[in-house]
Parts: structure tokens; sequence; C-alpha cells
């Protein structure tokens, strides 16, 4: 008789158990997934976050930057200090080729807080237009300023009008004015890098000029 009791109290136990330690496994899998889903969701908020610190480190360097040899200034940031006298490896006669023609340009030393410049391009014997440069102290730091001529000298701008080049950044044998850049390859080479804005499809285009110093 206790036999039977045991036998019969085992069988009907036995399925509440098993359903008992079944019910413990899921819910020991459950929170085994909800924990690494968890980490999961963690770990990617964590990348996002770490990707939005490094945008915010590297930002401030890369405001305004432009792809190739040019940098658009962002009108936000003051242009830095600067001097003419820092500029003086321009000064020169140069020449190169583009624009399907042949370029030159002459600029003179520092005199008097700025530099003179000439620019000249022209096609075998027709001249394509003229360009006035000055590059001049303004406060504490330089400017880029030119005007457009045609082949009789009557000018591009309005009377007044001028094309403007505020300073972006300064370095050694370098210079970037907004969206135009000096750069000194030696002594008897220069290369600048100008964005022009064309008037179609493609956009502004960045065109280089090589120089060779004429002596």
């Amino acid at each position: 008789m206790i036999c039977s009791v045991n036998f019969y109290h085992i069988d009907v136990n036995l399925p509440f158990y098993a359903v008992k330690v079944l019910s413990r496994c899921v819910k020991d899998y459950v929170n085994g997934l909800t924990f690494i889903l968890n980490c999961m969701i963690i770990g990617r908020i964590m990348k996002h976050l770490y990707l939005v610190l490094v945008m915010l480190v590297l930002l401030p360097g890369l405001r305004g930057q432009e792809t190739g040899h040019t940098i658009k200034k962002d009108p936000d940031i003051a242009s830095p200090a600067a001097t003419i006298d820092q500029l003086s490896w321009i000064a020169g006669h140069w020449k190169g080729e583009a624009f399907g023609g042949v370029t030159e340009e002459i600029w003179t030393p520092p005199l008097g807080s700025s530099m003179m410049g000439a620019f000249k391009l022209s096609h075998g014997d027709k001249i394509a237009f003229y360009e006035l440069c000055i590059i001049r102290e303004v406060d504490t730091t330089v400017l880029l300023q030119l005007r457009h001529f045609n082949e009789d000298l009557k000018g591009w701008e309005e009377k007044n009008e001028t094309v403007d080049f505020p300073l972006v950044k300064l370095g050694k044998d370098i210079v970037y004015f907004d969206q135009f850049t000096f750069q000194r390859i030696n002594n008897n080479e220069m290369h600048l890098y100008v964005v022009i804005n064309n008037n179609d499809d493609e956009g502004p285009q960045e065109v280089k000029f090589v120089y060779n110093r004429i002596k």
C-alpha cells in the first residue's frame, strides 16, 4: 500500500516539477536573451555616441574644408592674423599655362603694407582678359582683392566693386584665401589653385596654375 501510494504520488507530481523546471529554464533563457539584446542595444548606442564624439572633435578642424587644394571660408570664423611680409615669396614674374593659353603674373614685393599684382591670359596674339590684383593688410590680417578687364581695359565689375578673397589659413610656403591658394614649390616654381564658378551643370571647378619664375 505504501509503495502504491508513493508511486502514485510521484506520478502525479512529476508533470508539475517538469513544468516548473521548464518554466524556470524558459525564464532564464528569456532573461539571458534580454541581457544579450540589451548588450547589443547598448553597444550600438555606444558606437553611435563614439562616432558623434569623434565628429565633435574633428568638426572644428573640418569646417569650411573643400576637397582638393582650396578651402572655402566659413563666414562665422574670422580670418587669422597675418602680415604682408609673410607673403613676400609670392613676389616675382611668373609664367605658365591654363585655360588653353599662356598665363602671366607679376607681383611686386611688399611695400606700404600691400603687394600689387597683374595677371594676363593670352591665346596666341589675342588677350582673353587681364586682372589687377592686390594683397593688403586689413586690421590684423591680409585680404586678396582683384578686378577683371577686357583687352581694352573695360572692366567686368562695377565701378566700386571688387572680387574679395579673405584669408582662411596661412602655413609655411602656402597661403589659403577663400577658394584661392598660393603654394611655393621652390624659389622658381609656384602653384595656384582657384575655384571657378562656371555657369553650367558641372558647378564650381578647381583650376590649377603651374608657374615658373621668369628671371
